[in-house]
């Protein structure tokens, strides 16, 4: 049972031995980490990548974990980069709440057309952001996961794509407002 296992979150979609995992959207499982179909996919191949081990953030992974996610990242964008797209890569991280256990660790890749402009994307996610009153700042450096945040700080990160750096939300640890924000405002031609 998932009780006996202290790596698997018990009402965790995203634990594979979890009462709510769906099994039927995993694509690939490797020794780490594993990549499956997004539920609510925001393009045509939008997926995820996830550590097996329950961890509600970068942070709390090893880093063999974060290493197979970031392989797994990287092998996913080639294997877009060949079907021409481009890939921007998203997590959303959730301060503390009391109920860590179903905050799985994952980053969402949504392939979009070759070409188009991380200027776009960026004025597309920072116009989107201010609608719903968030503020981003550019990162120039779009490693992953983002340097220089808290332990426990909360935030929401976007890799542009064509090396167009990152985008960085940083949420303080008392909210409780939910971000959802989409990525419709970014121009669908070049």
């Amino acid at each position: 049972s998932a009780a006996a296992r202290p790596w698997v979150g018990r009402d965790c979609w995203f634990c594979l031995a979890s009462a709510h995992f769906e099994a039927h959207l995993v694509v690939a499982v490797g020794e780490e980490g594993y990549v499956a179909m997004a539920k609510g996919p925001l393009t045509r191949g939008s997926c995820i990548v996830l550590p097996i081990t329950h961890a509600s953030s970068a942070a709390a992974c090893t880093p063999e974990a974060l290493s197979e996610m970031l392989q797994l990242r990287n092998a996913l964008g080639a294997c877009f980069a060949a079907e021409g797209l481009e890939t921007v890569v998203f997590e959303r991280r959730m301060p503390p709440r009391g109920d860590s256990e179903r905050d799985h660790l994952h980053l969402q890749l949504v392939p979009l057309p070759l070409g188009l402009p991380a200027e776009a994307v960026r004025a597309g996610l920072e116009a989107e952001g201010e609608r719903v009153g968030i503020a981003f700042e550019h990162c120039a450096d779009a490693s992953w996961p983002p340097k220089g945040l808290l332990a426990d700080e909360g935030y929401l990160w976007y890799k542009l794509p064509g090396g167009g750096g990152a985008l960085l939300h940083r949420m303080c640890a008392i909210t409780t407002t939910t971000i959802t924000i989409t990525i419709t405002t970014i121009p669908r031609t070049i």
